[in-house]
């Protein structure tokens, strides 16, 4: 007997293969769509809590869900524990953040900001970066 609820898993899952893929069309907008404010697809690589998401679609939160729990039971790689952007554990008024400008210009992880900098300096460098 097949396990029905793993069964809709992996056939759920096997949708990021063409979300990631070359393939376009309408749905494919459409979930880039209500990914915007988190990053678009980038948000599959990130540390987030569905719980956290504003994503008024079911069939695609469930989907993150599934996905964020694969990734953390057969991942060998937990390189989007580090990732700033979306992280749970990383948090603005317990709120994760998104800043789409840094993200753009590669500030991704801790790794990517500058400590050896005072803040006012850091500010500056950043400022003079983004323009």
């Amino acid at each position: 007997m097949v396990d029905i609820e793993s069964m809709i898993k992996s056939l759920r899952l096997s949708w990021l293969k063409r979300i990631f893929g070359e393939n376009s069309g309408a749905w494919k907008n459409y979930v880039n769509c209500l990914l915007k404010e988190t990053g678009g697809f980038a948000l599959f690589s990130c540390n987030y809590n569905t719980k956290d998401l504003n994503i008024n679609s079911e069939f695609y939160l469930e989907l993150l869900e599934w996905w964020s729990q694969f990734r953390e039971d057969n991942a060998v790689d937990h390189r989007w524990q580090y990732i700033i952007w979306n992280n749970q554990e990383i948090s603005i008024n317990n709120k994760p953040v998104f800043y789409k400008k840094y993200f753009h210009y590669g500030i991704q992880t801790t790794r990517d900001l500058r400590f050896d900098l005072n803040n006012i300096n850091s500010y500056k460098l950043v400022e003079k970066t983004l323009l």
